[in-house]
């Protein structure tokens, strides 16, 4: 036993050390340490298991060599070796888990540490809305005591302003009393009394006048205030329902509902620029306009965040250059307009929109379509010159014409325009605003297709300028035209009348009448009666002179115009026209006598025609003008009678 307790030790001292002199030690628990001590403790927990694995290793080994000795101490030896081995590896396991623990310990303790962090900026964001909410308060209820100042400045000077014209009604009064009543015994004092009367009702009006320049100065005052009220009212209710951490969302319905503008006027101020911005942005910049420079630059300076300055200066200069580029294509389309304003025809002025006013709204298509109200279309014409025409029968082109009469707003997807004789034209991101006309039915319509969405309400405020530019060309070129027809009209009263009196008999007389009543009223059935012997002469053939309207307008010697001439009591087909429509029947005279009976027919046409949207204008033919019209031929065909005729 002593030799193999020697061998024993002599293998031990061979062998490397399994144990350590040294007692173990477990790792600290460091549950609030940084970063950096937990990658320490994780490597020196990896060596330590390392040496409990060599250990481990050398036992096995050691229990191997023994395995061939059967002595009762190498066997306790190897019991002994193998417990130990067991209680080594349920030690290490331990520590295993140990540091698992440990590691879930120290993600909660971090996590816990991060929400006390979130919390305390929580809490600091909260006293800061509260410190916001407190200012915007004060600033509410000094803005609302001054209203009540205003109102009541403004209320004592309604009642000045009664009580002084109170005094002029009085003043006037007295002078009128003092007019009326024969004093002429004391004129000199009446005079003075006058005189001064008429001074201090000048003085009165003077003040009159005062009063009322500073009563407009307290409206528009009170009116700014207003505004003033209603916005920090506005942001007082946004801060209130404001949620902390939570981002305010906007819908595309909500978008949407802030283009619509009124397609007939422009808005009355630019304010609609501002509303893609951010309410702190948008607050930010009114109030830099209400305010002035000075207090932007003050508050500037007292930031303390460098960022935040960055961010208004940024701000501040992003809306200077977009004011600029908003200018500039504003004064690019009044220059585009002051060239065209001089053209005289439609179809230049619509080649010259679609070319000029691409680069404005960064497209390739805009078009002036102008309405076809005879036909129910529409056409226009491209840069190119080519003629383009739509069917307003199906397509937003239609909706716009008899329902809608708005501008339709973007959109992303692909829609029916109009229709053609050929194919369906289809857009999106378009924009399109009916030119008014006269009526309540839009005349025109420009068409912007492929409009960028973050560029959209300039564009429609574009739009909407080159749209009452638009209109009052269109309305010129109108004009234009229809002076055109008025004055060819005319002139063919002037030849009619040189026709006339150019002829030298009857007959010559009778043809040269029935060409100028064609070429004037459209109208082939004209009469001439001429009265020789107490007989009607028509033709070269004789009938009697009591026979007809035509010796009803003999008898009576003024002009007259019969509706429905056929159920006349006095009718006679040899002598009078025959015709569902008025007919004018006048006499002729000559040296004061009637020689002769005009018939013709009134054939009725508006100036406008029948269509819900119609600029087909035909001067000359209007219902409320055609007895003038009437008249204006009579008078051109009796006077040209006394000339040939006397």
């Amino acid at each position: 036993m002593s030799s193999t307790n020697r061998a024993f030790r002599m293998k031990q001292m061979q062998s490397p050390r399994l144990f350590s002199d040294h007692p173990l030690k477990t790792l600290p628990d460091e549950r609030t340490t940084t970063v950096f001590n937990q990658s320490r403790k994780m490597e020196s927990q990896s060596s330590y298991d390392n040496a409990i694995e060599n250990r481990l290793y050398h036992i096995e080994q050691l229990a191997e060599s023994l395995k061939s000795n059967t002595s009762i101490e190498q066997t306790r030896i190897m019991s002994s070796l193998q417990e130990i081995a067991k209680t080594l590896k349920s030690i290490s396991k331990t520590e295993i888990e140990l540091n698992q623990k440990n590691k879930q310990l120290d993600h909660v303790t971090m996590e816990s540490v991060m929400q006390k962090q979130t919390i305390q900026k929580l809490k600091d964001q909260q006293n800061h809305y509260k410190v916001d909410n407190e200012g915007y308060l004060k600033q509410l209820s000094l803005s609302q005591q001054d209203q009540h100042k205003l109102c009541r400045d403004l209320l004592q000077q309604k009642k000045v302003v009664e009580e002084q014209y109170k005094k002029i009604k009085f003043l006037e009064k007295r002078i009128e009393m003092m007019l009326e009543k024969n004093l002429y015994s004391h004129s000199e004092e009446l005079r003075n009394t006058l005189s001064e009367l008429i001074r201090d009702n000048e003085q009165l009006k003077r003040d009159l006048v005062k009063k009322e320049k500073e009563n407009e100065r307290l409206k528009d005052l009170n009116s700014k205030l207003l505004q003033q009220n209603n916005r920090l009212t506005k942001k007082l209710d946004s801060l209130k329902t404001k949620k902390v951490g939570v981002k305010e969302t906007i819908t595309e319905n909500q978008q949407i509902s802030n283009y619509a503008f009124n397609p007939n006027s422009l808005p009355s101020n630019l304010e609609f620029r501002l509303n893609d911005l951010d309410n702190d942005d948008c607050d930010f910049l009114l109030d830099l306009i209400e305010h002035g420079p000075e207090v932007f630059t003050n508050q500037v300076v007292t930031l303390d965040s460098i960022q935040q300055k960055k961010d208004l200066i940024n701000l501040v200069a992003s809306q200077f250059i977009s004011a600029r580029d908003f200018s500039e294509k504003i004064n690019q389309i009044m220059n585009e307009f002051i060239t065209m304003i001089s053209y005289k025809s439609i179809q230049d002025f619509q080649i010259h929109v679609s070319k000029a006013f691409r680069s404005i709204f960064g497209t390739e298509i805009v078009h002036l379509w102008i309405i076809d109200g005879m036909t129910c279309r529409a056409q226009t014409y491209d840069c190119n010159g080519v003629q383009h025409v739509a069917l307003l029968t199906d397509g937003v082109f239609s909706q716009l014409v008899f329902e809608d009469y708005g501008i339709r707003s973007p959109s992303k997807k692909q829609e029916l325009l109009y229709i053609t004789e050929n194919n369906e034209v289809f857009g999106k991101n378009f924009l399109l605003l009916p030119i008014m006309g006269n009526s309540f039915k839009p005349c025109g319509i420009l068409e912007i297709q492929n409009i960028q969405e973050n560029l959209f309400l300039d564009s429609q405020y574009y739009g909407l300028l080159i749209n009452m530019l638009s209109k009052s060309v269109v309305q010129s070129i109108l004009d234009f035209e229809a002076l055109i027809k008025e004055l060819n009209y005319r002139d063919l009263f002037y030849r009619c009348f040189n026709r006339l009196i150019q002829c030298k008999d009857k007959e010559h007389f009778c043809t040269a009448l029935q060409e100028s009543a064609m070429q004037i009223f459209q109208i082939a059935q004209t009469k001439l009666l001429f009265i020789e012997n107490n007989q009607f002469w028509i033709q070269g053939r004789i009938y009697q002179l009591q026979a007809g309207c035509a010796y009803q307008i003999y008898l009576k010697g003024k002009p007259q115009i019969f509706t429905q001439i056929t159920r006349q009591d006095h009718f006679d087909e040899n002598t009078d026209i025959s015709s569902i429509l008025p007919v004018f029947i006048a006499p002729i005279y000559l040296n004061e006598q009637i020689k002769a009976i005009l018939q013709f027919i009134l054939k009725k046409k508006q100036m406008i025609d029948k269509h819900p949207f119609g600029n087909q204008a035909n001067i000359g033919f209007r219902l409320d003008t055609i007895d003038q019209d009437a008249q204006k031929f009579y008078e051109i065909v009796q006077n040209a009678f006394q000339i040939v005729f006397r």
